[in-house]
């Protein structure tokens, strides 16, 4: 203490410090290793276990060459598969047009076999329109509307064609036979109701009995312009007539303007039904007639224009109870009106209405059904037209009558300077659809 330097602060000691010290002097025990030997042994280990690694991603990959050759064939083995497909591609193809050529020569021999169809439809009679078709002892009668005229240029208030023969190989047009007009009117006298003119869409149906009923639309005297449903009965059995009218009017609804169109049918009980159209647009005419392209139904709203259903009393000659309606237009579906009905019953039990629909003058008038489970209704209208314009290349086809056991049908079509011509086809019903076909089945 005597020898510190003055100002000189005395050494400051500790026991943690004297121990470190001696701790320091002490030699290493040679089990030990220095640092640096121990880093080296460390990189030493690291080293080995990467050759290790090294030493087995080697052997992984010579497993994977061998693998991968197993997976994927040489060029060779491909090449032979090829081969083998496009020799099963070229036998299966010779298979093939060989089938479609043995086809096509059963289909030449077999129509060559075949005995040539019909035309359809067949144009029979000119300046016919609305015919009514009526079977009876293998003859086929057309009752329609007027005026027409015969070669000696006599009018017809009811003219009558008819059609003999038919068979299959007929040359004059198949099933239906040749139609000729007979010269004859069935309605040479008239009723004290109607007038002299206009006498449209008649219908004849056959009575137990014998005879036969007409029933037809004539112009109401003292309602001009307006018509009502008549009937007259055939004094002998014979179709041709001359038929008698009753003193007045079977039906005239004047809430629809009259009726004109009537169409008959006996139900599987004997009862006979008469569906006609309520001429509705008949009272929505412009006073100046200019709305005849609308079929005098232009002033809205548009007047219905229903098909209506009327029972009959035995014979036929008397209403049974008031009528009622069946079916009625729709603007976007059938223009101003639906008119010219024609109802039958079908071998599967299934009432069919045929009627027409837009203006007769129109390229829209065609010929359409609806069907239904009772003779009542509801009737249910098909998604399409049976003829329409441009089907066969015909022009405005309306008017139809269908055949009593639906196999045929007659209807107009515009023929231009012959009038509204009568043409005549087969008809195939089947369950709850209707075609065109060459001849019925």
């Amino acid at each position: 203490m005597a020898n510190q330097r003055p100002g000189t602060p005395p050494p400051r000691y500790s026991i943690a410090s004297a121990s470190s010290e001696a701790l320091l002097q002490q030699p290493l025990a040679p089990t030990e290793h220095s640092a640096s030997e121990q880093f080296r042994h460390s990189q030493g280990l690291q080293q080995d276990q990467i050759s290790d690694i090294n030493i087995n991603n080697t052997g992984d990959d010579v497993d994977d060459d061998e693998n991968t050759k197993s997976l994927h064939p040489q060029p060779r083995h491909r090449s032979r598969r090829r081969r083998t497909l496009l020799i099963r591609l070229l036998i299966a193809s010779v298979i093939i047009l060989a089938l479609l050529l043995l086809l096509g020569i059963y289909k030449l021999v077999y129509n060559s076999r075949k005995r040539p169809e019909p035309p359809m439809p067949r144009k029979v009679m000119t300046n016919f329109p609305d015919p009514g078709l009526l079977e009876y002892n293998g003859t086929w009668y057309a009752f329609g509307t007027n005026p027409t005229s015969d070669d000696d240029g006599t009018k017809f208030h009811v003219p009558i064609a008819t059609a003999v023969g038919g068979g299959r190989d007929d040359d004059d047009g198949g099933f239906f036979g040749e139609w000729k007009h007979t010269g004859r009117d069935a309605l040479p006298e008239l009723a004290m109701w109607e007038t002299k003119r206009d006498h449209w869409a008649p219908d004849v149906l056959t009575r137990a009995d014998g005879r036969h009923l007409l029933y037809y639309s004539g112009e109401l005297d003292v309602w001009r312009r307006h018509y009502c449903i008549g009937v007259a009965l055939s004094e002998t059995a014979d179709p041709l007539g001359p038929y008698k009218p009753e003193g007045t009017y079977l039906a005239c609804p004047s809430e629809h303007g009259g009726g004109i169109h009537p169409s008959a049918i006996t139900d599987t009980d004997g009862t006979i039904y008469l569906v006609y159209k309520g001429d509705g647009n008949s009272m929505n005419r412009y006073p100046s007639g200019s709305d005849s392209s609308e079929c005098t139904n232009a002033i809205r709203p548009l007047r219905s224009t229903p098909l209506l259903l009327q029972q009959m009393k035995a014979g036929g000659l008397r209403a049974d109870g008031e009528a009622v309606q069946i079916l009625d237009r729709v603007e976007k579906e059938d223009g101003p009106l639906v008119e010219a009905p024609s109802l039958i019953r079908s071998a599967q039990g299934v009432y069919f209405l045929f009627y027409s629909s837009h203006c007769s003058n129109s390229r829209a008038y065609d010929v359409k059904y609806a069907t239904a489970k009772e003779i009542t209704g509801p009737y249910v209208k098909a998604g399409k037209p049976l003829l329409k314009t441009g089907d066969f290349g015909l022009l405005a086809p309306g008017g139809a009558s269908v055949s009593k056991d639906g196999g045929k049908i007659a209807f107009h079509a515009d023929c231009g300077e012959e009038g509204k011509c009568m043409w005549v086809a087969g008809v195939e019903i089947d369950g709850l659809e209707a075609r065109i076909v060459p001849s019925p089945s």
